[in-house]
């Protein structure tokens, strides 16, 4: 009722993300391509640092309830937090494709990389992400989170889901009936530059490309500058798919307090939470039907490496906590799935 110092109170929060990125290199059908040195067709995703977090929370005035900060008669919380994700990296040779170099790469990446960044210093930020109940654990270690807490005079209710779903697919081949043809005088180890697509904002000082930009000395302006990434190859021609996932999940009351659900004096509580986790990985890397491989002079073996790898590391969390003065009860769901092809 209105003014009462004692009511039902809801909290909810819900993060939805469905995602999607491909990266595909391909020499295409039916083309010719002659060099010198070597000829490298590389695809790369990188999902790195990602983050899917809900928390929801119900408070309870227990002492002292007013009108404008009552206590909650029932206190209900709902946290979900939901991820569809998709990583595509294609590198292929096409079909009929003719090449001619010292060296041929082909090799496709999907990496999403677990960072922990809990004591790694990023300025005033790193101080204010852990003033909170659960002291910055979150965002520095978690890749999926859903936390809900809840306190009342009668009855705690708090449940908390996190379902996050990866695809991830990486394949790198020689079509068919492509040719390769390898020059004398390539050695046996080599490596290669490659953009990683990774850069930082820094100061524009040269006055030639400040005129290209627009800017000016005393404006300032700033550009992306990026860093190349250097491969390291053996043999004459390689034909690498990789994988490579990590990452870390909690769903459930993840809190200094342990204090989930909470019912009051006389409460009851009923707290649960659900933890699924999917991977689904397929690595494929081959020569196709009809694709030939020779050296230009046949006066030494070709070293060909067809290698497709994959690397999956997941830890899954549910902590679960309550009380109740005349009930309680807590319950936790924890599903890993796993699916890799190679």
């Amino acid at each position: 009722p209105p003014g009462a110092a004692s009511k039902p109170k809801l909290a909810g929060a819900l993060t939805y993300v469905d995602s999607k990125q491909t990266a595909n290199a391909r020499i295409g059908d039916n083309t010719t391509v002659t060099a010198a040195g070597d000829v490298i067709v590389s695809a790369k995703v990188e999902d790195a640092r990602l983050q899917n977090h809900a928390q929801s929370e119900v408070a309870s005035q227990a002492d002292n309830p007013t009108p404008e900060n009552p206590s909650a008669t029932t206190g209900v919380s709902v946290a979900v937090a939901y991820g569809d994700y998709t990583h595509n990296a294609d590198a292929h040779i096409g079909e009929n494709a003719n090449i001619t170099a010292q060296h041929v790469g082909v090799r496709s990446d999907v990496l999403m990389p677990w960072e922990q960044t809990w004591w790694k210093w990023e300025g005033l930020d790193t101080i204010i992400s852990k003033l909170n109940g659960n002291l910055g654990v979150a965002n520095g270690f978690l890749t999926g989170y859903a936390n809900a807490q809840s306190a009342a005079d009668n009855y705690a209710l708090a449940g908390a889901i996190t379902y996050l779903d990866f695809t991830n697919n990486s394949t790198a081949y020689l079509g068919k009936s492509a040719s390769i043809t390898i020059l004398p005088g390539g050695a046996d180890t080599w490596s290669s530059n490659h953009f990683d697509g990774n850069g930082d904002l820094v100061p524009v000082t040269d006055i030639n490309v400040l005129d290209e930009l627009g800017c000016t000395l005393t404006l300032g302006c700033t550009k992306l500058k990026f860093v190349d990434e250097e491969l390291d190859w053996t043999g004459s021609v390689n034909v690498i798919a990789n994988t490579e996932i990590e990452g870390v999940y909690s769903s459930g009351n993840l809190g200094i307090t342990l204090k989930g659900t909470d019912g009051q004096t006389g409460g009851k509580s009923v707290g649960a939470s659900f933890n699924q986790i999917d991977y689904t990985n397929t690595t494929r890397a081959f020569i196709a039907e009809g694709a030939v491989v020779e050296q230009q002079a046949a006066t030494a073996a070709i070293d060909i490496n067809v290698i497709a790898s994959s690397r999956e590391n997941k830890i899954v969390v549910s902590p679960t906590a309550g009380r109740g003065a005349s009930f309680g009860f807590n319950g936790q769901v924890s599903i890993a799935n796993m699916t890799n092809t190679n």
